[in-house]
């Protein structure tokens, strides 16, 4: 016979392993695994282990292509504006500034985290249109060699990407942090 404090402690562990468990996506394999092993070992029931509420099925803890092909894509495409416009960063004193506002731009979208958290990503198609539209920008900036217009059109990519894959909600969020990005961009010379 165990004392009482005993026999209320493993009560208290049997109601904590029949309650919902939330818990993150890229962890739930891990941690409903590693629960149903501990009842086994405890020699209750399996029916006690947690379900698991927000799984998704099919997600796994591979690395995804996607995103990284599209940075190299995007880093292809603007080499020479980024080099460029890092250079003038450095060597000209009026816009040394400009290596601090994506650092500041991602401080500001760092603390409108748990605003951002609660958008539910709402893809649109129009963002197709705006990266399209900053591309073009990027043509004629190139082709006319007017710096100004190729060094826009990265800030107007950052755009569309953002209405493209989380929506209008997601940018009305971040709007003020990605709008500030613009003033990276040296202004030309008249």
């Amino acid at each position: 016979q165990l004392p009482a404090f005993a026999r209320q402690k493993r009560a208290n562990e049997a109601a904590d392993d029949t309650r919902p468990v939330t818990i993150p996506e890229h962890q739930t394999v891990i941690r409903h695994r590693f629960r149903c092993t501990a009842a086994l070992m405890k020699g209750t029931n399996l029916t006690a282990a947690p379900t698991v509420v927000n799984a998704i099925p099919g997600r796994s803890l591979r690395f995804s292509w996607g995103p990284a092909m599209l940075t190299l894509l995007i880093a292809a495409l603007y080499w020479q504006v980024l080099q460029g416009l890092v250079l003038q960063w450095w060597s000209d004193a009026n816009y040394s500034h400009g290596f601090f506002v994506p650092v500041l731009s991602g401080y500001l979208i760092w603390r409108r985290r748990e605003v951002i958290a609660n958008i539910s990503p709402a893809p649109s198609w129009s963002g197709a249109v705006i990266i399209f539209g900053s591309l073009a920008v990027l043509f004629v900036g190139s082709l006319g060699a007017e710096l100004f217009l190729a060094r826009t059109s990265l800030v107007l990519l950052i755009f569309g990407l953002v209405v493209y894959f989380y929506g209008w909600r997601m940018f009305r969020a971040l709007a003020f942090p990605l709008c500030f990005l613009l003033l990276m961009v040296p202004l030309p010379a008249l």
